[in-house]
């Protein structure tokens, strides 16, 4: 019978899904651009170990490509910050 400890990265998936729930709990409070960027960082430079730079861009583009999927592609209302 094989077992395998728990470790560190045995938290990632629950800290992912608690982040997430985060997301949809502030999305309403303040917005969507907020909670998204939070969340694109939490998850590429503390889950994922990315450098900070690549965290800031990809999570920049992350936010702004869903922000218009969402709004404009899918037109789907979300609460957000951005009157454009």
């Amino acid at each position: 019978m094989l077992s395998q400890a728990f470790t560190r990265s045995s938290l990632l998936p629950i800290v992912g899904l608690v982040t997430f729930v985060g997301l949809g709990t502030l999305m309403p409070v303040i917005g969507f651009e907020i909670p998204s960027f939070a969340l694109c960082v939490i998850w590429l430079r503390f889950l994922g170990g990315e450098s900070w730079r690549n965290t800031i861009v990809i999570s920049v583009l992350t936010t702004v490509v869903f922000y218009l999927l969402f709004l404009y592609g899918l037109r789907i209302p979300l609460p957000h910050l951005l009157a454009f």
